[in-house]
């Protein structure tokens, strides 16, 4: 990892981003931390990844669409009469 996208992971916990660490063996899951250590040498980290919601969108004629979080479904679709039915958490 760079200087920059350490600073950059720093920042966004200061900012706060959820951070998780692994030990640099990857013989263990990712965990969660409340006070990361910054032990560069032994430990990686990342920001904790936002859950994904899938969106379920209905026509008027009965067609269904799916948008991911992070996605959106046109304007345009949202004015001719589409709708949102369902979401759910990947």
């Amino acid at each position: 990892m760079t200087t920059e996208e350490k600073i950059k992971l720093m920042q966004a916990y200061v900012d706060g981003a959820e951070i998780e660490y692994q030990g640099l063996s990857r013989t263990s899951s990712w965990s969660q931390t409340k006070d990361p250590s910054w032990e560069w040498f032994t430990t990686d980290f990342r920001i904790k990844a936002k859950p994904k919601i899938l969106y379920y969108y209905e026509s008027p004629n009965g067609e269904v669409a799916l948008a991911v979080s992070g996605t959106r479904i046109s304007e345009d679709w949202a004015k001719v009469g589409w709708e949102l039915i369902k979401s759910e958490t990947l």
